[in-house]
């Protein structure tokens, strides 16, 4: 669930670079679905394609709330987001 929501994100965003590339990126999701921390972890060496990738994955984007089986308060998640080129 959490991959589809980020793919139709990027898929919006890859518009703003001509060229493509990949992001690393971390986020911290909390028990609502809200996402509480982001950072880069490796730029794609486009500085379009950084950008869209903080603003796509921005603070306060909500995914849907975890399922009751997880007790954990929040969720770290590291992950590759490729921008394919226009």
């Amino acid at each position: 669930m959490l991959r589809r929501d980020i793919h139709l994100r990027v898929r919006e965003a890859r518009y703003l670079s001509i060229s493509g590339g990949v992001v690393n990126f971390h986020i911290k999701i909390d028990k609502s679905g809200k996402v509480v921390e982001r950072s880069l972890l490796r730029s794609s060496g486009d500085p379009h394609i950084d950008r869209a990738a903080m603003k796509v994955l921005g603070v306060g984007i909500q995914f849907p709330p975890f399922p009751s089986t997880i007790k954990s308060s929040s969720m770290d998640v590291s992950f590759p987001v490729r921008f394919p080129p226009r």
